[in-house]
């Protein structure tokens, strides 16, 4: 595994955002498939008749369209399961229930059900919230090396098992603890997420963007040979040049190129490999740094 670095002095004004990753969200097919399976709820409920009750089986929709999809979808499938449950039990034979009484039935059915879904909802949103807490770097909005270590591993595997090459693209903002002593936190915090924007844009829709630490960032690119993850560093470094001119205050980066053709054996040797390179680029930045990878069995 051969190590390339190109330093890059840069600096800038402005604060920009960082978006989190957006997911393809399977909205539209969630909500179908919860109506659907609502409506299967519905043809056991007249099949079964009116002793035998399925309340059970139409909260299991409800709450799987909150978890999976949305609130929005939840309340939705909540909505529609209890004009499904309402028109079951007003087609059932021999019914002995009033329509107004029904209506006041069904409206209480869907109370229920929507609080079922608020309820679900929220507590897949607290979780997801842990979740991303744990793995995210609140400042940018990117992996932290929790995140990177936990989707690194099984990215790794897979490579080694396909046969593939994995590149990591390693930026180090250089000197930040001085850019926060001489013009403060705020001002520091501008140039990390100015990094962070950097990175995001050049990097593929596989690929993984990190904040290993304070002034240390990554880009793991799956399948990338060497000569692609140099022409992203040629871009990296040219985005990056214009960081000092946005943030108003001198800035400097330092970039380094890691491939690995055989993946090694753990994602958390890639993370480590990355850090032992940076430090050696900081210590003589002028030459290449090689670094050895175990070789995939």
């Amino acid at each position: 595994m051969a190590v390339s670095q190109m330093t890059s002095p840069t600096g800038s004004t402005g604060l920009p955002s960082i978006h989190a990753r957006q997911r393809s969200a399977q909205s539209g097919s969630i909500l179908l498939l919860c109506v659907l399976a609502s409506l299967l709820v519905g043809l056991l409920d007249l099949i079964a008749g009116r002793d035998v009750s399925v309340l059970a089986l139409y909260v299991v929709p409800v709450a799987v369209a909150a978890w999976f999809g949305s609130l929005a979808i939840g309340t939705a499938t909540a909505i529609v399961a209890a004009v499904i449950w309402f028109f079951a039990q007003v087609l059932l034979p021999d019914n002995p229930v009033p329509g107004s009484t029904e209506a006041w039935n069904a409206l209480m059915r869907a109370v229920v059900f929507i609080f079922i879904a608020l309820t679900t909802g929220l507590l897949q949103s607290v979780i997801t919230y842990q979740r991303r807490s744990a793995t995210t770097d609140p400042v940018t909005g990117l992996e932290n090396r929790a995140g990177l270590l936990e989707r690194t591993a099984a990215l790794v595997n897979a490579c080694r098992h396909a046969g593939r090459p994995i590149t990591i693209v390693s930026v180090d903002i250089r000197a930040l603890r001085d850019i926060n002593a001489a013009y403060g936190q705020q001002r520091g915090d501008v140039v990390v997420t100015l990094t962070a924007r950097a990175l995001w844009q050049v990097a593929r829709a596989e690929d993984i963007v990190a904040r290993l630490d304070g002034d240390q960032f990554a880009i793991v690119l799956p399948g990338a040979g060497e000569s692609e993850a140099r022409r992203l560093a040629d871009e990296l470094h040219t985005r990056l040049s214009d960081i000092a001119h946005q943030a108003g205050c001198s800035v400097s980066h330092t970039i380094a190129v890691l491939h690995a053709e055989q993946p090694p054996l753990l994602g958390d040797e890639l993370i480590h490999a990355v850090e032992a390179a940076v430090r050696a680029l900081r210590d003589n930045p002028a030459g290449p740094v090689i670094s050895r990878f175990p070789t995939a069995a």
